[in-house]
């Protein structure tokens, strides 16, 4: 493994007002924008794979498109123990419902690519795609599968210590990047 890239791209913040959650755009109250929110998700796939712990060697952040207090779009660079890079891109900027994401796993031999419910294997031999879209929302089968975790008394698949290390490089990412730039 050599790189990881990962982008989502969700709607516009407006829809926080429009869900009666307005506090998602004080800062004080949530500790940031979209990195503070989407940012966990690609920061999770990145120690996933490599199995390591990671530092933030840079990061930026905008409050440009949307004018609000928390960032619209945010970019974090990673490194891995082992020295793998990460790019996580996150913000929400999409213009419609809907989500603009990537996913890129890279390595020596073959480039793995998500995109639009669409994986795409690269390697000297040739290219392979196969359908990738889930049979149902993602966040319904990880709460289905912590909820049945729960039931038979199993270890969750995800502990408090994994969203502990995405928190951790979240702090670190804004630290470096200071206020968002609009």
């Amino acid at each position: 493994l050599s790189n990881v890239y990962f982008r989502l791209n969700r709607p516009t913040s407006a829809r926080y007002p429009a869900w009666d959650a307005g506090w998602m755009l004080d800062p004080a109250e949530t500790g940031g924008g979209c990195l503070r929110n989407l940012g966990p998700h690609g920061l999770d796939v990145f120690l996933h794979l490599t199995g390591e712990d990671a530092e933030v060697t840079g990061a930026q952040l905008s409050a440009r498109a949307l004018g609000q207090k928390v960032e619209d779009y945010a970019s974090v660079l990673l490194r891995s123990a082992g020295g793998v890079l990460g790019t996580i891109e996150v913000g929400n900027l999409f213009p419609r419902d809907g989500t603009d994401g990537e996913w890129k796993v890279s390595g020596r031999d073959a480039l793995l690519v998500l995109k639009e419910g669409t994986m795409r294997l690269v390697t000297a031999g040739g290219e392979e795609t196969a359908p990738a879209s889930p049979a149902e929302p993602l966040a319904l089968t990880a709460l289905r599968d912590a909820l049945d975790h729960w039931r038979t008394g199993a270890a969750p698949p995800v502990t408090v210590h994994d969203c502990l290390r995405a928190v951790r490089l979240i702090d670190r990412a804004y630290a470096l990047a200071g206020r968002p730039r609009g």
